[in-house]
């Protein structure tokens, strides 16, 4: 999981209105995904692929209405999400979260 990343998710926690938090949240996951937010078609017709780049510890976002879309992520890769939102995001923690 990209540190960067890990970083921005800790920044969304001072968004207080939920329009501002899922709206900055969807364009975030979308930017770290590197790829346009897929089609609910697309995903059902690629899932097993879809299914690996997530495992892989890549983020892919579904399209839906704005704050409606779906996220497709590993537990792992929740894991260090939550744990990055949650904690101070220390030197030894990024390079955790970066699989070193």
């Amino acid at each position: 999981m990209d540190v960067n990343f890990l970083s921005a998710v800790r920044s969304l926690a001072s968004l207080r209105r939920e329009p501002e938090l899922e709206s900055a949240l969807s364009e975030l996951l979308t930017r770290v995904s590197g790829q346009a937010p897929l089609t609910i078609k697309g995903a059902r017709d690629k899932f097993s692929a879809v299914n690996r780049i997530a495992k892989r510890g890549r983020i892919q976002v579904v399209k839906g209405r704005p704050g409606e879309e779906t996220v497709i992520v590993s537990v792992k890769s929740l894991a260090a999400l939550i744990r990055a939102a949650s904690a101070n995001l220390s030197f030894a923690d990024a390079l955790d979260a970066a699989g070193f």
